[in-house]
């Protein structure tokens, strides 16, 4: 329906052949986009350490294995200051699967905190500049040597992008929509950050601005 210099679309225009098939084709490369991280599979049981940063690999194997055994009590002996002997959410995170034997948890949820950075941003751009440029995230992210590194890394680096993106995302979520949930959420995500490194509470500065 055309009214003066506006287009509205009713419901059955949603239904139209064209859009349907603009929708489909836009899910399409949304998937295709995402397809490179099937080249994190080979590297989830890579042993711990690699050659990248070694030492931090079997700090964080260890953390995993503190809380396995003593469970939150290892706060109490393993060091809660910002240094590679630090208890992070991560760790924290990779404990059961520890348990069960798999050393390389750490990798295991390093790629899947990966995929939701993945998904967020994509949203968050969605949200902001339109769907089409959204279908540039995964592969200008998985094109960063650094981001796809940590993507397999048995590191806490790929959680704390995850979850500083989902607080930036839900923050510009609240100042759009006014829904408090969206602002509880965004405070809760990044305690969460918090809790997996410190220095994550400097992303409270433009969180603020944000909202």
């Amino acid at each position: 329906v055309t009214t003066g210099r506006w287009t509205v679309l009713t419901a059955s225009d949603l239904r139209h052949p064209v859009v349907l098939e603009r929708d489909s084709r836009y899910r399409m490369l949304r998937v295709l986009g995402l397809v490179p991280l099937v080249a994190l599979v080979p590297l989830l049981d890579e042993p711990v350490p690699s050659g990248f940063q070694s030492v931090r690999e079997i700090a964080n194997y260890y953390q995993s294995l503190a809380v396995v055994r003593s469970g939150l009590s290892s706060y109490t002996y393993v060091t809660l200051q910002e240094t590679d002997a630090a208890v992070h959410l991560y760790s924290v995170l990779s404990s059961p699967l520890v348990a069960l034997g798999y050393v390389e948890a750490g990798r295991l949820v390093s790629a899947l905190a990966a995929l939701a950075t993945l998904l967020v941003v994509s949203a968050l751009t969605r949200e902001l500049w339109g769907r089409n440029v959204s279908l540039l995230v995964p592969p200008a992210l998985l094109a960063n040597a650094y981001f796809f590194r940590f993507s397999w890394a048995s590191q806490p680096e790929a959680v704390s992008i995850a979850l500083t993106t989902g607080s930036v995302f839900a923050a510009v979520r609240y100042t759009r929509e006014g829904e408090r949930n969206w602002f509880v959420g965004s405070v809760l995500l990044l305690v969460l950050a918090v809790a997996n490194h410190s220095w994550e509470a400097v992303v409270a500065l433009p969180l603020v601005a944000v909202s």
